[in-house]
């Protein structure tokens, strides 16, 4: 057991101390790397106010004379306490690489839990790849608004699939729903879903319990209460988003005035730069180009193909009694509205909004047949790797390789 810690320890803390050396290498600060949206939003909060009092326009909604923020407001009051304590000393820079740590360990967890039939050296690399061959990694370092939103919410949906899987009483289920709450309260599409949370945990468990039913579906219901909250504080009108006015950047005009902000015309630009579009190769280092539009997962972090290549003996797709069918039911769930939209994460390395997926992906590659310490495999993750160290390098100073 001690063995065990000392080696969790020691991979966390690895992968940690390269993403903070990383992160802090690019500009030789942790200044922000663009306008700070939930920090003003905590300033805000300190004083009293929704609004936010800023000269931007970028992503905010103007209604009566005030500006407020288009983005769920989770990540505001995270950062709230943080801001109150440090002021402009603690930047949403240093605030991903908190949220980046919180996530890693779970991955950690992850790996031990759904992993624990392979060795230790499978094990070591796979926790590896999740770390720094994957979206965690760019989303960690560019730190943006929009990437820290996608973390937040990624850090709370694996912490409700991992303590949904392994719930045996009532509490851990309404835990598990709570944190899928939690999840959606960054990215509000992911409610999406907590419908089939409160029935898999209701039809496993306690089917014909209407009082466990009822349990299971309050933090749902509390969502509900605080979405309605937050939009009559803000807008007057509970049932209202007011998300068609909100402001949005000058690169999308064309595209939202032509076809909205939902359409199916949007589905095969995001699988594309989502799913498969592969960098540009090149001659000159680091050998490739990115597509700030988004490349594709399954390009840029390759050990995911696995996934798809892995026969697993579960029982028909249609029966969700399946683990790992109901994790593909909660992917394709949440893909109607990220496939949809209009933006497929611009401007980025990778697909930012692949951490919508990642705890089912995750889980997914870690219950497949993948062995970590194949030749092929290893050449996945060192790909991966360069992929997402070098693509965030190229996000950030696009000049620093002339490509």
């Amino acid at each position: 057991m001690v063995y065990k810690s000392w080696y969790g320890f020691g991979l966390v803390a690895l992968c940690m101390a390269i993403t903070i050396i990383f992160s802090y290498s690019i500009s030789g600060t942790w200044d922000a790397r663009y306008m700070q949206m939930f920090h003003a939003q905590a300033e805000a909060f300190l004083q009293g106010r929704v609004d936010l009092p800023v000269t931007w326009t970028h992503d905010l909604i103007p209604f009566n004379d005030k500006l407020f923020l288009a983005l769920p407001p989770l990540n505001g009051f995270l950062i709230t306490p943080f801001v109150y304590l440090f002021g402009d000393k603690f930047t949403e820079t240093i605030f991903a690489l908190i949220l980046y740590a919180f996530l890693i360990v779970i991955q950690f967890i992850y790996v031990e839990k759904f992993a624990a039939d392979k060795d230790i050296w499978q094990r070591s690399l796979l926790f590896v790849f999740l770390a720094l061959g994957t979206m965690l990694l760019p989303c960690a370092v560019i730190s943006t608004s929009w990437f820290n939103a996608v973390l937040s919410s990624c850090i709370f949906l694996s912490l409700a699939w991992l303590t949904l899987y392994y719930a045996e009483t009532l509490k851990q289920d309404v835990l598990a729903i709570s944190f899928l709450a939690l999840a959606s309260m960054s990215r509000f599409h992911l409610a999406l879903i907590l419908p089939i949370f409160i029935i898999k945990a209701w039809m496993t468990r306690y089917k014909g319990k209407l009082n466990a039913l009822i349990a299971l579906s309050v933090p749902a219901a509390l969502f509900m209460v605080f979405v309605l909250w937050w939009n009559w504080v803000r807008f007057g009108n509970p049932f209202s988003l007011n998300y068609d006015d909100h402001a949005y950047a000058a690169f999308f005009q064309e595209t939202i005035q032509k076809h909205g902000f939902h359409n199916l015309v949007y589905i095969f630009p995001n699988i594309y730069h989502g799913i498969l579009a592969f960098p540009e190769l090149i001659t000159q280092f680091p050998f490739f180009k990115i597509d700030e539009v988004g490349n594709g997962i399954l390009a840029i972090s390759p050990l995911f193909i696995y996934i798809l290549v892995s026969k697993h003996q579960d029982k028909p797709w249609y029966n969700f009694a399946s683990w790992h069918n109901f994790a593909w039911l909660c992917i394709a769930i949440i893909a109607i509205p990220v496939f949809t939209h209009f933006s497929t994460g611009w401007r980025q390395f990778g697909y930012r909004y692949f951490l919508d997926f990642f705890p089912f992906v995750a889980f997914l590659l870690l219950q497949s047949k993948v062995k970590s310490t194949s030749p092929l495999s290893l050449f996945c993750i060192a790909l991966s790797i360069w992929f997402n160290i070098f693509g965030t390098i190229m996000v950030l100073n696009p000049k620093q390789f002339g490509v």
